[in-house]
């Protein structure tokens, strides 16, 4: 059995190391990225820890280890929200969870390496708790927005990956509690191993894009040529935004959108992400929605119309949405952009 757990952390190491190495080969970098290759050292370390203390490792490489492997729930959180989610950015509340969730691994480190004696149940208890919160954190991101996301290998990938990942660590955190120190490292090692071969098949496969090391933006990213077979449904689609606007609607969603262009659904998302740039549906909205409202805010006519109201008639469903989606497209706020904007109309008309 000894033999075994040494044979089954090495493998699982091996992989996961090859994937930093995978990784580092794609020229394009960028925070998922970083995120990525951090988490594949900390799960170096977490499988070097799971090694049988049978092997008499040194303590210090032991506690080296351990401290590698305190950010890992937290990177993995980090990781599989930024992949899911465009408008991921490493905040103040991002790095609140990552801290919450290492506290009980900080506390065994410090534990383990003497500076304190014992754990309290209190912190195992709430670092337990907390991490299971990220884990239905990172489902619930992946599953609410896979119908927006227009990447078709990403919306693919999304559900199974995080299904994976809550899966995973979920048995790893229930199996903690109930098997012993050389049980637990060997379920370790058997579930970071197929998860490490899976992702390392798909960096092989040049299919990196479903990890998605690429910088996000609201704004359209630069377009392929529209394929011959989609040019007249793509003129068919603009023609149909810009006489009918059906952005104006604050929940239509591509399915809807499809019917009334007659378009089917899986052809739409092609055409609006290969053909015209957009990574995901709201985008695409926002484009046409802030459009529209940067020429009435230009507008000395509509200078006493409320920005809350033209916000609610042109789809938003709040003013906070308006405000962020609005500085996002313009890197400025819609009421210096009203007055910027009549400055210029009033100058020019002195002129």
């Amino acid at each position: 059995m000894l033999l075994f757990q040494f044979a089954l952390t090495m493998a699982a190491l091996t992989t996961v190391l090859l994937i930093a190495g995978l990784a580092f080969t794609e020229r394009r970098w960028s925070r998922s990225k970083v995120i990525f290759v951090l988490l594949a050292i900390s799960i170096s370390g977490l499988m070097i820890d799971a090694l049988p203390a049978d092997l008499g490792l040194p303590h210090q490489l032991d506690l080296f280890c351990k401290l590698l492997a305190i950010p890992n729930v937290g990177l993995i959180w980090w990781l599989a929200i930024s992949v899911c989610d465009d408008r991921f950015q490493i905040n103040a509340l991002a790095w609140t969870g990552m801290l919450l969730s290492s506290v009980g691994r900080i506390f065994w480190w410090l534990s383990d390496s003497g500076m304190i004696t014992g754990v309290p149940e209190l912190i195992l208890g709430f670092s337990a708790l907390f991490e299971g919160l990220l884990f239905i954190h990172i489902l619930w991101v992946a599953v609410s927005s896979h119908k927006d996301d227009l990447i078709e290998p990403r919306r693919e990938a999304r559900i199974w990956i995080a299904a994976l990942i809550v899966i995973t660590l979920g048995v790893m955190i229930g199996a903690q509690q109930v098997m012993s120190s050389a049980g637990y490292g060997l379920l370790r090692a058997g579930l970071v191993l197929p998860l490490s071969i899976l992702t390392m098949f798909t960096l092989v496969q040049f299919r990196s894009h479903v990890l998605d090391f690429t910088e996000r933006t609201e704004r359209p990213q630069p377009q392929r040529a529209i394929e011959p077979k989609d040019q007249q449904a793509h003129q068919d689609l603009l023609e149909f935004m810009v006489k009918q606007k059906p952005y104006l609607e604050s929940d239509l969603s591509i399915t809807t959108l499809s019917e009334q262009v007659s378009i089917p659904t899986h052809r739409l998302r092609r055409i609006i992400n290969q053909g015209m740039g957009f990574r995901n549906f709201s985008s695409f909205l926002a484009h046409y929605r802030i459009t529209d409202i940067q020429a009435i805010l230009a507008d000395p006519h509509q200078a006493r119309t409320q920005i809350l109201t033209i916000a609610l008639d042109h789809g938003f469903s709040s003013i906070s949405t308006f405000n962020r989606v609005f500085k996002a497209e313009t890197s400025q706020t819609a009421s210096a952009y009203r007055e910027q904007a009549l400055k210029t109309s009033n100058a020019a008309k002195n002129n």
